[in-house]
């Protein structure tokens, strides 16, 4: 965003899919503290893995032979590739609690595991990480996956993939060789590959013929860090085409617009993008003590765009929306070129409001800096 006449500077850019399962690791019958240190750490991760096959040392040395791309995969592998990657999740639970974290899955010797890592942090304060070995065995003909997390022995889950895209994994408490003494409800976990390129999954637990759902979890491509600034050089940014869904494309595509605005200097585009009322203002630096902060009204920024000058270029990056009905919200990392030369980088933060004709700007906040724009 443009400060004052003349200066701009705006601010600009899916966890967890382990799942908690406390009621579903309970019924194990395990004690008061192991148990806590599988449901805080292990259940709480291992809801969500699927498959391998091998005891303790074994798969932990396994570990370390990391294949980014192995030259052949399994059929069975095939099925559940759709997983592979760098991903944030976002984690809600059945009370409202929302729980986020990074997740990864990668294939290992040759492609003959599937080696999945993941922490984050649970709404509750508890420690959220684990490690996960899995794998299709051709000897059982079924998948299989061992999960490390927390205090307690590794857990034991078996699972299943009827189609590509879709991966399914069980456990039984009275079932396999980590069981417990006294049996229980059956927990499990789906992955499904979504249409919009993200994955969702569902923790269950099994209540006579119905599975209840614990824990729903989205996961989102994990976005690399902004470059750092290149002198002459503006990087591309992302754009409405980097959105997760139709409705946050429609969301971007706004912001877009703002920025199409801002490098032409044309005040008539950015006037059909603010509501009348909407206000604006820069937070001021984190390390001074806070200060009265104006508020002020939109059109001066459009004015100070309109003023002529060099083009202002405003490439974002990482950008999270969040939309609610007829809100929206957008926060997004952004650097801050006149013509070919940098000035600046922060972090925007944009309310927009669904009118009948279309999303408008209502309230925009940024933050100003020129140190720790982008990766070293």
């Amino acid at each position: 965003m443009a400060r004052g006449a003349g200066r701009a500077g705006r601010a600009g850019r899916a966890g967890g899919c382990i799942s908690r399962g406390l009621s579903s690791f309970a019924a194990r019958g395990r004690s008061g503290r192991g148990l806590l240190a599988v449901a805080a750490g292990v259940a709480a991760l291992a809801a969500p893995f699927p498959g391998l096959a091998v005891a303790g040392p074994a798969v932990l040395e396994a570990q370390e032979r990391v294949d980014p791309l192995p030259q052949l995969l399994s059929p069975e592998h095939h099925r559940i590739a759709f997983l592979v990657g760098e991903w944030r999740t976002v984690s809600e639970f059945p009370d409202g609690r929302v729980g986020h974290g990074e997740l990864s899955y990668r294939w290992v010797l040759d492609g003959g595991w599937m080696k999945v890592e993941f922490q984050g942090d649970h709404p509750a304060g508890t420690p959220w990480q684990a490690q996960v070995m899995q794998r299709w065995n051709p000897e059982s003909q079924v998948y299989e996956s061992w999960v490390f997390g927390g205090g307690g022995p590794p857990l034991h889950y078996r699972g299943e993939s009827e189609e590509p895209g879709h991966f399914r994994v069980t456990f039984t408490p009275d079932a396999g060789p980590t069981a417990g003494p006294a049996a229980g409800p059956t927990t499990g976990i789906d992955y499904r590959r979504q249409d919009d390129g993200t994955v969702l999954q569902e923790n269950w637990v099994l209540e006579g013929d119905a599975r209840r759902i614990t824990l729903r979890t989205r996961y989102r491509a994990h976005r690399p860090p902004p470059p750092a600034p290149v002198p002459g050089v503006v990087p591309a940014g992302d754009s409405a085409a980097d959105a997760a869904t139709a409705e946050e494309a429609e969301v971007l595509a706004v912001l877009d617009r703002l920025f199409h605005g801002m490098r032409m200097r044309d005040a008539s585009i950015l006037e059909e993008l603010f509501h009348p009322d909407a206000r604006m203002l820069v937070a001021p630096p984190g390390d001074v003590d806070p200060v009265s902060v104006p508020v002020r009204s939109a059109e001066a920024f459009i004015a100070s765009v309109g003023a002529g000058g060099e083009p202002l270029h405003e490439p974002y990056f990482n950008p999270e929306v969040r939309i609610d009905g007829h809100l929206a919200n957008v926060w997004t990392f952004y650097h801050l070129y006149r013509g070919n030369t940098f000035g600046h980088c922060g972090h925007d933060s944009f309310e927009l409001v669904r009118t009948p004709e279309g999303w408008k700007f209502v309230f925009l906040a940024y933050t100003v800096r020129t140190e720790g724009c982008g990766a070293e």
